[in-house]
């Protein structure tokens, strides 16, 4: 992969639902072997970012071998988000569900809707590399066309991003990437 990339979804990340990061990572990567793909959950209700539909498949699909880039959180407190359950079947558009597969294990997360989303990814492996948020813009959804440094703040920390190499004279907003996982078909999909 190019770095960086001309696109590419972003996500923070950090300690969850009574699990570290290095916990959750190493689970996932068990995952991997189980069942060949991982599920990673994230919390979102009917629309915002990332909706698997509406955003991550057609995102996906416009660009060729997308890869989620995460910024690992400082945190160390692992009580955030403890998920209500486990997820059992998954579904590309909320219509027709299957049986997640034997060996992935995923939370639910608490939308409103009781329906919880998850990227479906290959390995995730470590980066240690660093971009300007600044030098992209949100690629698809309501907010398209917005700055990423303007849209990843607060309450927003995730989002499809495209290149977009800004000339004003603001100043740099370097992040750490600390992991990449390159996106597998379906590329999103709902939980429950």
């Amino acid at each position: 992969m190019d770095w960086p990339p001309d696109a590419f979804i972003y996500m923070k990340v950090g300690p969850h639902g009574g699990e570290t990061l290095d916990e959750i990572l190493s689970r996932k990567n068990r995952e991997l072997e189980k069942a060949g793909r991982i599920f990673w959950s994230y919390g979102g209700d009917h629309g915002g970012p990332l909706h698997p539909k509406t955003q991550v498949q057609p995102f996906a699909e416009e660009w060729t071998s997308v890869y989620v880039l995460m910024e690992r959180l400082n945190s160390t407190y692992s009580g955030y988000g403890l998920p209500p359950g486990t997820a059992t079947e998954y579904s590309v558009n909320r219509e027709g569900w299957k049986r997640i597969p034997e060996g992935i294990r995923t939370g639910l997360s608490r939308a409103r809707s009781g329906i919880s989303r998850a990227l479906v990814l290959s390995e995730i492996e470590p980066v240690g590399r660093e971009l300007d948020l600044g030098d992209f813009e949100i690629g698809i959804g309501p907010s398209k066309g917005k700055n990423a440094t303007e849209y990843i703040t607060g309450q927003s920390d995730k989002g499809c991003l495209v290149a977009a190499r800004s000339t004003s004279d603001r100043p740099p907003k370097l992040i750490s990437i600390g992991y990449q996982a390159r996106l597998l078909d379906p590329y999103a999909v709902f939980l429950r």
